[in-house]
């Protein structure tokens, strides 16, 4: 039982039944409609024939001399054969409509299809009321008729057949082609589950699937980019833990052997480079807490202009040693934002931080504030080296790094971004970047001015 509905639940199974389905409401429907319109028709034909049999019968009657009754039994058969000869059953009465003149057995039929009254007149005068009817054994009466409604009746089954197996050939073509793609999909799905990111499914069939191809396609693309960049973190581990720790050996052997006096400027380069290493756990922590989300915020309405100036300040010294000259824009009014103090600080060290880094000597570096109603917006500008456009739209994913000479040269994993992205948006905020080569970047980032919870957020 389960392996039926197994095979009964495949989505090429599922689409043949629901289009045959369909067509087959839609066929009976037409088939219905006409079938009642037919009915009206050849209802309507009849009744209209019914009326000119009528009155041919009574201009026969006239013709003879047939008007006046009692009727002879010559007369009697002779319009019994014309009765039958126009396919209908006659009654001939009376003008009162109490004696029957002649009755060709519409007494003993209970059930009349059709019939029609009329009086018979000749010369202004009334000699009596004609019925003639249609009866149940009509089609004994007129083969034509009958053979009529017979060959309808065939020919409709006939379409009827022939509409129900091209419905079902449609349907498997139709419900086969689509399942065809969706197939592909999944076998795409399934190689991109075992790890082959370079699989990509093709664009085709309807509008749902294409989009679906185009996200899969991109999925396997993000998946492959992701597992570049692991390997690119294995590697600059390796290589960033490996240079202080040989150092750190060689250093404590050649101690240890004499080699070395362990004098305070020994210390101190061992030292130097334990500090390193920490700052490398310290980077790699930051980040898996920040995008694990398992830090918590301490939000309280800070003054925003305060704060930024305080970072300023910090980052002066760093920036006369460069000779970079550092500015400072101030919004023109009071701006206060609910935020994380110590977070809020994180992000926009970060920020001067790597455009002080990656300015020249003798270049610029701004830091200013944009206030408004609802939100606030930080900005650091630098005349630095820029970055290409290939590079831009990754210099917020993790472990990406545009220069891998200079963050080894500065001790860094270019954690950085990676971590100042998370911490805005936790605060509900978006951080940005514009940057030309050769002539620096522009980073900012907008908070809003009442926090809310990331997932309260439309």
């Amino acid at each position: 039982m389960k392996k039926w509905f197994s095979s009964v639940n495949r989505i090429q199974v599922i689409l043949f039944l629901a289009l045959f389905g369909v067509s087959l409401f839609l066929t009976s429907l037409v088939d219905s409609t006409y079938q009642f319109n037919a009915n009206q028709l050849f209802t309507a034909y009849q009744q209209d024939l019914l009326n000119v049999n009528a009155y041919k019968l009574i201009d026969d009657m006239r013709a003879q001399n047939i008007l006046q009754g009692p009727l002879t039994d010559k007369q009697a058969q002779w319009l019994t054969r014309r009765a039958r000869l126009y396919g209908v059953q006659m009654r001939y009465e009376d003008v009162n409509r109490t004696t029957v003149w002649i009755d060709t057995n519409v007494a003993s039929e209970p059930a009349p299809l059709k019939q029609f009254s009329t009086e018979v007149i000749a010369n202004g005068k009334t000699y009596g009321y004609l019925t003639v009817m249609y009866l149940a054994n009509f089609s004994e009466l007129d083969n034509q008729g009958a053979q009529y409604q017979n060959e309808l009746l065939l020919r409709t089954r006939i379409a009827y057949i022939a509409v129900l197996c091209l419905s079902v050939i449609s349907s498997y073509l139709l419900a086969k082609l689509l399942s065809k793609h969706t197939a592909k999909l999944t076998e795409v799905a399934m190689a991109i589950r075992m790890g082959n990111w370079s699989s990509r499914a093709p664009v085709r069939g309807p509008l749902e699937l294409k989009q679906l191809s185009v996200t899969l396609n991109e999925l396997a693309q993000e998946l492959q980019t992701q597992e570049e960049w692991r390997h690119q973190l294995m590697a600059d581990l390796a290589h960033e833990i490996r240079t202080p720790l040989t150092t750190l050996l060689s250093e404590m052997e050649a101690i240890m052997d004499g080699i070395y006096e362990a004098n305070e400027e020994r210390l101190g380069g061992i030292y130097e480079e334990m500090e390193r290493l920490s700052r490398l756990v310290d980077d790699m922590e930051q980040l898996t807490e920040a995008e694990g989300a398992r830090f918590s915020l301490r939000i309280k309405s800070r003054n925003i202009g305060h704060l930024v100036r305080n970072v300023y300040q910090n980052f002066l010294q760093m920036a006369r040693e460069k000779d970079i000259k550092l500015i400072f824009i101030p919004a023109l009014v009071p701006c206060f934002a609910e935020v994380d103090q110590d977070k809020m600080i994180q992000v926009i060290s970060n920020l001067l931080s790597n455009a002080i880094k990656y300015t020249p000597f003798f270049g610029t570096v701004t830091i200013g504030i944009q206030w408004h109603a609802h939100e606030t917006t930080i900005y650091c500008e630098d005349t630095g080296i820029g970055i290409t456009a290939d590079d831009l739209p990754f210099v917020f994913n993790r472990l990406y790094r545009v220069d891998k000479s200079r963050s080894r040269a500065s001790g860094g994993l270019g954690l950085g971004l990676s971590i100042a992205k998370v911490l805005v948006e936790a605060h509900g905020g978006s951080i940005h970047v514009q940057s030309t080569p050769g002539q620096g970047s522009r980073f900012w980032f907008t908070i809003p001015n009442s926090y809310k919870k990331v997932e309260q957020l439309p």
